[in-house]
């Protein structure tokens, strides 16, 4: 019964992956911090704007921060047309000690998850490798 339910969360977490260019995906904060901004840029855009904030967007049903040990959802329902066209994106964080970390280049393409662990290390993970972990 234990693998069914997993195996059903990661079908969950995957729907929708069909699409070479959906890119939604569950951010999980596993480091020692919490998130009071997250943002997400096509990694061919130069600068970061408001536009780009993925957590403290009006409307967006998340909450104001991700504490550690906790996830969320980032979905790409609002994105612009021209900008759901590329999988390559940045992704910046501010930790609650006013420090950000960036990556930069990230394939979202087929991710259904990022793992942000305690040395700050980015692990994308698919359907299918999640649920290799049980």
């Amino acid at each position: 019964m234990k693998k069914f339910m997993i195996a059903l969360l990661v079908v969950v977490l995957a729907a929708g992956t069909a699409s070479a260019y959906n890119l939604n995906f569950t951010l999980s904060n596993e480091c020692n911090y919490s998130f009071t901004e997250i943002w997400l840029k096509p990694s061919t855009n130069l600068e970061w704007n408001q536009q780009y904030d993925r957590l403290t967007q009006k409307g967006n049903n998340r909450p104001s921060r991700l504490d550690k040990g906790k996830r969320t959802k980032i979905t790409f329902d609002n994105v612009g047309e021209a900008r759901k066209n590329t999988a390559i994106w940045d992704l910046s964080v501010k930790l609650t000690n006013g420090e950000y970390k960036t990556w930069t280049k990230i394939d979202l393409s087929g991710i259904v998850m990022l793992r942000i662990d305690k040395q700050y290390m980015l692990h994308k993970m698919t359907a299918a490798e999640l649920l290799d972990l049980f």
